[in-house]
Order: structure tokens, then sequence, then C-alpha cells
């Protein structure tokens, strides 16, 4: 009989397995989601111990970390999929870029800036752009107003029909971006406001781009989780919790054992 195991390593195990979980699950339902960006657990060390040093004539005995602990999580930001819509204010980004976005009419005093990759917007009928929670797209003219965007101006009677209407922005790090308050797609700066933004090019409705990215009307950028990815994470996220359930049971079970030779 043995009570060697460590519970307090257990417990803390389960629950960075348990965080694991909710990850992958995070990912799966935001599979759905245009312009969803998956997110991948970054595992941490822990305590190392060493049973017996290396000597030049023999081996030593060294035992690695016995506890799962997840150092941080990372956004994966790689392209996904456009596909066709037909839907005249639906707008796919191909590259690196973002739409910007605020949550008050964008010329009004400094506001936050926001950011997301769904180009799915609609007319607000006082000429302005939306998302489907009501923020603001920032536009050439609202950028130019803003001080953010120095360039020329879009030419008089531009609309949203014009690649000419758009601007594309990045944040200078885009690590320093968090989930904002409107959900997994818009994302938000709290540690550093930079951010760089630059106009779209005269040209058609299809394959404007700039340093940041090609703008394309009727598109939308798909999800970039591959489903195939999570369900193998998921399978070995069962494993792990199962094989910690039993440690434990087993750690349990010799305290029992214990407690009846005492008796």
């Amino acid at each position: 009989m043995t009570t060697s195991i460590n519970v307090w390593n257990l417990i803390n195990s389960i629950r960075s397995v348990n965080k694991w979980e909710e990850s992958i699950n995070a990912n799966i339902g935001g599979a759905t989601r245009v312009g969803f960006k998956s997110t991948d657990v970054v595992f941490g060390g822990n305590t190392t111990s060493q049973d017996k040093p290396s000597t030049n004539v023999a081996a030593g005995i060294q035992v690695a970390e016995q506890t799962v602990s997840i150092s941080h999580n990372t956004v994966n930001w790689s392209q996904g999929d456009l596909a066709q819509t037909k839907q005249a204010r639906d707008y796919g980004i191909q590259g690196q870029g973002f739409f910007a976005l605020t949550e008050n009419v964008p010329t009004a005093a400094a506001q936050k800036l926001y950011y997301t990759r769904d180009g799915q917007f609609h007319d607000d009928g006082a000429g302005h752009l939306r998302t489907n929670n009501g923020l603001y797209v920032v536009s050439r003219a609202d950028a130019i107003a803003k001080g953010i965007y120095t360039g020329s101006a879009a030419p008089v009677g531009t609309t949203y029909d014009s690649p000419e209407y758009f601007v594309l922005a990045q944040p200078s790090t885009l690590n320093d971006l968090t989930y904002s308050k409107y959900g997994s797609t818009i994302f938000e700066n709290n540690i550093v406001e930079s951010t760089n933004i630059f106009d779209l090019p005269s040209n058609t409705n299809d394959g404007l781009n700039n340093a940041f990215g090609t703008l394309n009307r009727t598109y939308l950028e798909a999800s970039n989780v591959s489903l195939n990815n999570q369900i193998v994470s998921l399978n070995n996220n069962k494993n792990m919790q199962q094989s910690l359930v039993k440690q434990l049971l087993v750690y349990y079970s010799n305290i029992d054992i214990g407690i009846n030779l005492i008796r």
C-alpha cells in the first residue's frame, strides 16, 4: 500500500484539464461563427525533482512535473476560408487586417476602437454601416475625421458599394488583443491603444488590397477552427481526465485501507 500520491497536484491538474476542455468546447462552438479565431492552450512547466544526482560514473534519477498546468492561451490568427454569400453588405478580408469599430458615431470625440473580422454589416438608414450588435464601422472619412488616417479623402459620393469607403486596421501588436464585452469575434486592446490604419486604393469591388489585406464584397470569412483537430484534442482531454480521476480514486482507496488497518 502507498499513499505517496500528492492529492493537491491531482486537484490542480484536474482544474487545468477542465480549463483545457472549456477552450476546446469554445472552439467547437465558434466553428459556426463568422470571423471566429480558434484559441490554443499552452501548457506550462512546474516543479521537478531530483532523487539522485548524476555523477561521472552513474546516471541519476530525476522526476518531471507531476502537475498539469496551463501557462496561457493564444489566439490562432490564421486565415479562414472566404465563402461567397451574394449579400451586398457582407465583406470578407483576405490578409491580416481588421474592420475598426466604435460604440458611437465614429466621427465623435476620441473613442475606444474595437476590431473584428466579422464583415456581416447592415445599413442603419442614417448613413452608417453597423454590426449585428450595433457597433459602427469606421469608414475612410471617419478615420480622417478621427485623425487616425492621414491619407487622401475618398472621392465625393463614395458609398458602401465602393472599396474606397473602407479602411483596414491593425493593432500594433496582435497578441495584445482580448475578447471584448461584445463577444469573441470583436476584440479590444486594453494594453496599448495604438493602431495603424491604411485605406484601400481606388479599384473594383473585388481584389482591393493594401498592406493589411484584400477586401472582398459579398464574401464572409469563415471560422478558422479545424473540427478534426478539436475532436482529437477532446479525446486526449477525456483520456487525461480519466487518468487523473483514477489516480484520485487510488489515493482515497489507499487512505481507506490505511484507516481500516488502524481500526
